[in-house]
């Protein structure tokens, strides 16, 4: 099992998690308002385990370990228990095994099906809508059944939310157009309009409405801005600069929903990564690698985590306010284990 060490700095609390022969990052989801981590730990042979890490509110963590190489996948069902993903292939066919993390009365029955399990838009009763390269997938789950219908694939790019009884997509249409579409809960299409965009080198969803505006996180090509677009019932575009940076942002991931109804974005500069929280139309908090920890661009906060260079994994909401995120040293080689990987436990102002 892994070590962890837990200290309290002005900026939250942090658990240092640690293996004798090196450990890399999985993925990571919140649990009931904790989180939980899914880490590759390695032995002396160079193979590794998955270990699930839970870090509680108390500073406790439970810890889970299964052999053999497996690469898992977090999927929360409608009642929001854990489910953990493991996509495999059996005589040129793809198939995914799903299991409860945390079963009760012992039971580790998996139900076997189609792969899903990534890009979440929400939930509809007891159907899950998932949106993941391109496919739009329905999924039911009913008494420990899964059912996976594969309802559209989209030649383009495409993101997406739930709205009420609705599904809003967003895709590319064509040169600076893309296309506002409104489905009902069977995926059907029952409503578009076009919009007429800059061009852009990412685009994330805030919100998706036909009877009020709509809001998107945009990044142009060759640009260190992060901007807010707003687009009225009408079509017509507002942009707003949230924040500058002196380098090109790369990549900027999809938004983490937090309890207190803020948005987290994680992003990848040219020679450094960060985040930041925004709520409405408001910039709350923008924090920027630099050597040791991460400083703040709106003041002169900084987050100190040790003397290393530092890349921002992933990020997950715990409750009110409140974020975990996932840091691990920075390194040459790109699938090389790390000595420690870091949660930092915080909340924005």
């Amino acid at each position: 099992m892994t070590n962890v060490a837990v200290s309290s700095i002005n900026d939250g609390v942090i658990y240092t998690i640690t293996s004798p022969n090196g450990l890399a990052y999985s993925t990571q989801i919140d649990y009931r308002g904790q989180s939980l981590l899914a880490l590759e730990v390695y032995n002396a042979s160079g193979d590794f385990d998955i270990e699930y890490v839970l870090c509680k509110h108390d500073g406790q963590t439970d810890h889970i370990k299964y052999s053999g190489e497996e690469y898992p996948i977090f999927i929360k069902d409608p009642q929001g228990d854990i489910l953990v993903a493991l996509e495999k292939e059996t005589d040129g066919k793809k198939q995914t095994l799903v299991s409860k993390l945390f079963p009760q009365n012992n039971a580790a029955k998996g139900v076997i099906t189609k792969p899903f399990g990534e890009g979440l838009l929400g939930f509809m009763g007891n159907t899950g809508y998932y949106l993941s390269y391109r496919h739009l997938k329905r999924v039911d789950f009913e008494n420990g059944d899964i059912t996976v219908h594969r309802n559209k694939v989209y030649k383009t790019f495409t993101k997406g939310v739930l709205k009420g009884n609705y599904i809003h997509l967003l895709r590319e249409e064509g040169s600076n157009t893309v296309m506002h579409e409104q489905l009902d809960r069977d995926c059907r299409p029952i409503f578009s309009r076009t919009v007429e965009l800059p061009e852009f080198e990412s685009l994330e969803v805030l919100s998706l409405a036909i009877d009020e505006p709509s809001r998107l996180l945009a990044v142009r090509p060759g640009s260190g801005k992060a901007e807010l677009w707003t687009i009225d019932v009408y079509g017509n575009l507002e942009m707003q600069v949230l924040f500058s940076l002196e380098s090109e942002i790369y990549t900027l991931f999809p938004p983490v929903s937090l309890h207190s109804g803020a948005v987290l974005f994680h992003f990848i500069a040219e020679d450094q990564n960060g985040w930041f929280v925004i709520k409405d139309s408001t910039l709350l908090e923008c924090f920027v690698e630099k050597s040791g920890g991460y400083q703040s661009l709106p003041d002169d906060r900084f987050i100190r985590l040790g003397p290393e260079e530092w890349v921002l994994a992933g990020a997950n909401a715990t409750t009110g306010n409140g974020y975990s995120l996932t840091f691990y040293p920075a390194i040459e080689k790109f699938d090389s284990a790390v000595d420690k990987i870091i949660l930092l436990n915080r909340a924005h102002d």
